[in-house]
This record gives C-alpha cells, structure tokens and sequence, in this order.
C-alpha cells in the first residue's frame, strides 16, 4: 500500500480488554487475534523494570500473582484524570502514558499477524467521555506513535457493526446498553438507510464487570472467614487478594452458565469450601444492575423528549451483558428481547467499519460520484463499488456526551467582590453558566448575552468549563476546567456594557469559544482540540522517549 492508502485500523481500547480490527480481504470487519491466538488482549500493564519494555495482556495478568505493585490495571477509569499518575517502579505515569503501551502492543501484535504496519487508526470511547477523556485517549495514541483519525463513540462503533451485517438496512431505532468490564453506557440511536444518529446518551464510567467480580470477591472473603473465624481476612494478602480476584472473575463468568458452583479459599492454613449459587450471585449485585436501569431509563426519557418514543431494537454490548441477569431484568423492567451480537467484539468490528467510512471519504470525498474514485476505493479496501458508496452517503451524527459553559460572578455577590469583601475567585461568588448542554445534537452553535460587571472595567477573564458529573450543576467544584484567556476592554465603559460569548462544536469533538464586545473588531477566540490536555512539545517529548524505549529492547 501507498502512504496514500495506507489502511485505517478500528481500536477498542477497552477497561479490561482490548483488540483491534480491520476489514479483512473479503471486505468484511475483522478481528486480527493477538501472539497468544486471542481476539481480545486484557489491559494489563506489567513494568518490569528502568529501560525495559513494559509487558501486556496475559503475561502482565499472570504477574499480577508476583509483583502486584508493578501491575497497572483499569487504566481507562483514569482516562481525564490529571491528578491520576502509577508508580512504575519510580516513573510517575499518566493514564495515556500507561494505555499507550497498550495500544503499541495491540499495534505491534498486528503486525506481526498480517505484516501491515499499523499507524493510521481511529480508537473507540464511552459515549459520556468528556472533552479530557477523549483528548488523553487521542494523546495515548500520539505517544504509541499512531495517527488518530478518529475518536469514536462505542455505541455508535456497535450501531454501525449492526447497521452494516444486515443485508438491507431498514428504519429503526436502536438501544445499545454496553456493559463492559469496566465501564457502562446506554445509548438511543436511530438508524436509517443512509444516516446513524445519536439521540440521547449516559452511562458510568466506573461502573462495568469489575465491580461485580469485587462483590463476588468480598463475598468470598466474608464466608471464609464465618468457616474461619480464628483466620485473617484473605484480602489483607495483596498476593491473596489478586488470586481471589481472578478466582471471583472466573466463577463470574462460570455462572452464567451454571447454577451452582464451588469454589476453594484459603489464607495461610485455612481454607473453606465456599458454594454459590446463580440466584446468591445475582441477589449481591443486584444494586449494580439497578444502577444500569436507572441509566437507562433516563436515557430513554430523555430520548423520548427528542420525538424518539419508540425503541424497536436493543442491542447487548460488552461481555458483562452476558450474565442472564441483564437481558431478564431489561425485560421484566421494559418488556424487550434484546439481542446479543458478537457482544466482546462489536465494538471493534464497528470501529473497523468507521475507519473504512473515514477511508473512502478521504479517498472519495463526500459526494461520491467520481466512478474512478469508487473503484480506486474498493480496490484499496477489498469492498465492492456498492460498499463504497453505502459508506460515503452514511451520515453520523452524533452528540455532546457533557454540558460546557463559563465561569459568571453570581449578581448578589457583585459589590461583595468590587468592595474587596470577598476574593472574586471565590467559589460561593461564582458559578458556571452552561451554554451547551449534554446531549445537544453536534455540530453547534450557540451563543449567550453577558455583560460587564463594574464601572471601567479593564479585563474580561473567560474561563471555560465543561460538565463534571452526571447531572448539571452550576457549582464551580462539579465543573472541570477545560480552557482561558484575557480580553482588555477600552477606557470608560459603563458597568452592564454589552458582551457575546459564542461557543461552537464541531462533530471531531473540537470546541471554540469566542469573546467579542457589540460594535468592536476584537475578539478572544479559545480553541480546545484533541492536542491540548499535553502541550504538543509535551506529546513529542513523551513520544521520542516511548520510542527510544521500544528501539534499545
């Protein structure tokens, strides 16, 4: 291939687990396995130490058992998090530096398996990921020396797997419940023959598959030590603790096919026979799965409210959707038969397909009528002419996943502050106006009408939040600081002298604010892009040092 037509690989880079995909020589979307011959790699990080090549997947998974302390996991609950570093044996890591070696081994086992190199991709996020998250996950993929075309949103990645496998595409609206290992999301989509449209989206991003092997796990414990009431707590063991984890997973995963299961504990020379049963599993993680259907009623609320009243379909994503407890309670609770469709690996196979839309459009362009570009296009990808064109008139549209706004002075505390009573950047005296707000249909535009707060006033500080929480709330502290900037204002205006903020959102996910006065040329324009959570000298520090690493193993 020609840089030119270079292929665009599809990444889940999942809490738990992790694969990647492409369409294969027939045109079709598939996983490319892993060195160990699996389709999905687990997120694990092993550091073994200065100068050497960080370990992934099940070898890490397996020093979990020896050196729990050098083992990072769950990285993607991290994702946004700029307070959030792991100790690597005395290297302080972010969580993109961490999920790059995750996407370079996924990249690397690529390779290896099909002799493609693997630089353009585009990698799958939680619908509700916020503007830091999805800029640290575009960052982790610039330091593992990838090209991110696109940053894609699971559902939407699922919606397309879907829309794609049938054979005639037919007018439908789609709920994908994704619930993954460590992360969950509800989604309304609307399908029709020639567009894929976000309607309403929520989830937890610390909500997922994790947390019921950690019941399971405490459960285990607890029994244990009622046959043991002399014994130590096996949990206080972090040697002990990891294998009654993994224990706890794997018997998760065996209930869902079977009743009744026992189960071996031991800590130091105790040890108890523990027998569960599906009905006690399920009794003890019943207040997760309620946690899901309360999402997911406000999800359909909220798409109801849009004109979406009816779901036709609901699709099951993520491998903790297939504990038989979540379709039966998605049932009793809605009255739906939701549908599992290759729930571990959906995801990816969509992304594949949204790194083949992303392909043809820049080979094609949007219109798509030049036959010979159709044709270059369904060489360079293995698809048929049809193919093509059914990818260059799919339109995805997409949402806000968080409300953004601005910091305002509260008007009851104004002369408190010009008085010097307060400090203006005091949090009672402030909060965030949100001009956007979650689940606004992108691309946007939309503006608000400010006003100075004093009587000469010399400079306008914008700052810019976004939405913190699930619910939006004007409070300072549940907002996340995403940008600033200053504006100098001319001598002699009058307190109350007009001003326009104008936030714009492009469907990339990029965000401009501007701040102009009625009347005068100047403005402050602040642009928040997939680059800006790391300065760019940052980003090329950390990567020439993640490549050097790679180079000298």
């Amino acid at each position: 291939m020609t840089e030119m037509t270079e292929r665009v690989w599809g990444i889940d880079l999942g809490t738990t687990y992790s694969c990647i995909a492409r369409l294969d020589e027939f045109g079709r979307p598939a996983v490319v396995n892993n060195l160990d011959g699996d389709p999905t790699t687990p997120s694990v990080v092993y550091f073994p130490g200065p100068g050497q090549v960080p370990v992934v997947g099940k070898e890490a998974k397996r020093q979990l058992f020896v050196e729990p302390d050098a083992v990072c996991q769950l990285v993607k609950r991290e994702m946004g998090n700029r307070d959030w570093h792991f100790d690597a044996r005395g290297d302080q890591l972010t969580a993109a530096d961490v999920a790059a070696h995750i996407l370079k081994s996924l990249a690397l086992s690529a390779h290896q398996a099909t002799g493609e190199d693997v630089h353009k991709v585009v990698i799958t996020v939680p619908a509700y990921f916020g503007q830091v998250e999805r800029d640290m996950t575009a960052q982790a993929g610039a330091i593992a020396g990838l090209e991110v075309l696109g940053i894609i949103n699971e559902p939407v990645a699922a919606a397309l797997s879907y829309r794609f496998a049938l054979e005639a595409p037919t007018d439908e609206t789609v709920l994908v419940y994704d619930l993954g290992g460590g992360t969950f999301d509800t989604t309304v989509v609307k399908l029709t023959g020639d567009a894929i449209e976000v309607i309403a989206t929520d989830g937890n991003h610390r909500l997922g598959g994790v947390d019921w092997d950690e019941c399971l796990t405490v459960e285990l414990a607890r029994r244990f030590r009622e046959a043991n009431p002399e014994a130590g707590n096996p949990l206080d063991d972090p040697i002990g603790a990891v294998e009654l984890r993994g224990r706890a997973e794997d018997l998760k995963r065996s209930l869902s096919t079977r009743d009744t299961l026992t189960e071996l504990v031991q800590a130091g020379a105790a040890r108890a026979t523990v027998t569960i049963t599906r009905q006690e599993f399920e009794d003890i993680t019943r207040h997760l799965l309620e946690e899901t259907i309360q999402l997911t009623h406000a999800v359909i609320d909220e798409a109801a409210e849009k004109g979406s009243q009816r779901i036709d379909r609901v699709l099951l994503v993520g491998g903790s959707s297939l504990m038989p407890a979540v379709p039966r309670r998605l049932n009793e609770e809605f009255g739906w038969t939701p549908e599992l469709r290759n729930p571990n690996l959906a995801v990816a196979l969509g992304a594949a397909w949204f790194a083949a839309h992303q392909q043809v459009i820049d080979i094609v362009g949007t219109a798509g009528v030049d036959p010979a570009k159709i044709k270059d296009a369904a060489e360079t990808l293995g698809i048929t002419p049809q193919r093509v064109r059914d990818l260059v008139k799919t339109k995805i549209t997409n949402v806000c996943s968080r409300g953004f706004g601005i910091k305002v002075l509260r008007p009851e505390y104004i002369d408190d502050v010009h008085a010097g009573r307060m400090d203006e950047d005091d949090e009672r005296c402030n909060r965030v106006d949100h001009l956007v707000k979650r689940n606004d249909k992108l691309p946007l535009t939309t503006t608000g009408k400010y006003a100075t707060s004093a009587d000469n006033q010399r400079q306008i500080h914008l700052v810019v939040y976004e939405q913190g929480g699930a619910d939006l709330s004007d409070r300072m502290s549940d907002n996340n600081f995403v940008v600033d900037g200053h504006f100098d204002l001319p001598d002699g205006l009058p307190e109350g002298a007009p001003l326009q903020v104008a936030f714009a959102l492009a469907e990339n996910g990029t965000l401009t604010v501007t701040l102009s006065r009625p009347g005068d040329d100047k403005t402050l324009v602040l642009t928040h892009d997939v680059s800006s959570a790391l300065t760019p000298d940052e980003v090329a520090t950390k990567t020439r040092e993640f490549h050097a690493l790679y180079r000298a193993s």
